[in-house]
């Protein structure tokens, strides 16, 4: 006979009840969440934006279209070009027409903005910049960011509202119609000639970074210069957990992906049988690859990993990538996904490499409305918890390998991975971050 009980969830009692039936809560209820993004902070170059005057203005919005524009330093509004030196920093605006229809799912909590909004700034060359916008928390309707341009050159602004009212988090009962548009004005950002720093990729980002039309393929210039050391030397072992995305960072590692190559797939086929030695000689590879969800699969990956674990030699160094599943899984939460991933990074922490040092990899970056459900606005709030909990971790051997900062749609492939060229840049990335760790 089955024992009384009751718990909690969304702060509403379940009644007690005594039916001979399984009343165990569901496992969800009983892991704890990761950290949900910190609140924004209007940045400095928005400061001085009135966004409430801007969003109740008649003169330049009738209130109904969505603009998008570049603000005066003084944080006016004019339809005239912006101009600004190289270096500098421009606050981006844009106010958003009434909502077609309210979520009912608006009271949880979540991980992303109420809308998904794909911007980014282009100049008459065909540079890209990609641009991540935060939701004001007061005029909900008005989406801000500080971008930095490294680079010279007149831009516009060409923004993309896929879904309001956080209807990204469930495409499946929501169709893709998104409203496209470009800037009200214009941004002229004159030369001027800019130090080069090392950039900081424990403390910083790659945000900002341009991306440079070269033919047919794009060619990455970011704010900050990316250190060519091999540092990874030191680490003799290192334990690799992950998708086909961290399977495709493997293959690179192992040059069996074309070098100067700009190219989708070129991993299906190839099967990895460990211990792989990367091509120094001197390091090898356990790689196991995890399919399907971590929703689904917490419970057998964490008794494998541990397992497994016991018949390989002694980790220097342990790569994470998983994620991705999940984000396509067209009926999961991303809630649910946040705390399921950070019981798995919690018991790999506390069970598994209490002492090793762990660099856990950010889901893929998704342009557009893809299959299932991939789509903007879920791939940027499970970025947002994967490093969330990375984040509240606190220690120096959790570390943060977010490639999702090099999400950009021209280089995105039909399968839902990046091509040949982004797989490599994350793996400079990579090691990037251990030189930095040394």
């Amino acid at each position: 006979h089955t024992k009384k009980y009751t718990f909690q969830t969304y702060n509403n009692q379940i009644p007690t009840r005594i039916k001979n039936i399984d009343l165990t809560p569901p496992l969800s209820s009983l892991l704890s969440s990761p950290p949900l993004p910190s609140k924004t902070v209007i940045p400095e170059a928005c400061q001085g934006v009135d966004f409430k005057w801007l969003a109740s203005d008649r003169k330049y919005w009738d209130g109904w279209s969505s603009k998008a524009m570049f603000m005066k330093k003084n944080g006016k509004f004019t339809r005239k070009p912006v101009q600004m030196n190289q270096g500098e920093s421009v606050c981006v605006a844009v106010l958003l027409g009434p909502v077609p229809a309210l979520s009912i799912i608006k009271a949880m909590s979540h991980y992303g903005p109420a809308d998904s909004i794909m911007m980014t700034a282009v100049d008459t060359k065909g540079t890209r910049v990609p641009i991540v916008l935060k939701q004001h928390e007061k005029q909900t309707n008005s989406y801000f960011a500080s971008v930095q341009f490294s680079f010279s050159g007149t831009w516009h602004l060409e923004t993309s509202v896929e879904y309001r009212s956080y209807f990204w988090e469930y495409p499946n009962f929501h169709k893709y119609l998104p409203n496209r548009f470009q800037s009200e004005n214009s941004l002229i950002v004159r030369p001027k000639q800019q130090p080069v720093h090392t950039c900081d990729l424990l403390n910083g980002s790659l945000m900002n970074s341009a991306w440079k039309k070269s033919g047919k393929k794009y060619d990455f210039m970011p704010p900050c210069k990316l250190l060519d050391n091999e540092c990874s030397s030191k680490y003799k072992t290192i334990h690799m957990w992950g998708d086909r995305h961290l399977k495709r960072n493997t293959l690179s590692m192992l040059n069996r992906i074309p070098a100067n190559s700009n190219i989708c797939g070129q991993d299906e086929e190839q099967q990895l049988k460990s211990p792989l030695t990367l091509p120094n000689q001197s390091q090898q590879i356990y790689f196991d690859q995890l399919n399907k969800t971590v929703v689904e699969m917490l419970g057998a990956w964490k008794m494998h990993i541990q397992n497994k674990k016991r018949q390989l030699p002694k980790a220097d160094l342990v790569l994470i990538g998983i994620g991705n599943e999940d984000l396509g899984s067209i009926r999961q939460d991303p809630t649910e996904f946040a705390v399921y991933f950070h019981s798995f990074l919690t018991f790999l922490k506390e069970k598994v490499y209490s002492k090793q040092t762990m660099i856990i990899k950010t889901t893929q970056a998704i342009s557009g409305k893809l299959s299932h459900g991939y789509n903007y606005g879920r791939s940027e709030a499970y970025a947002n918890i994967i490093r969330t909990s990375v984040l509240s971790f606190n220690d120096s051997k959790v570390i943060l390998w977010d490639t999702y900062q090099l999400g950009l749609e021209e280089n995105q492939c039909s399968d839902i991975t990046s091509n040949s060229q982004v797989v490599r840049l994350e793996n400079r990335m990579l090691s990037h971050i251990l030189c930095q760790l040394e």
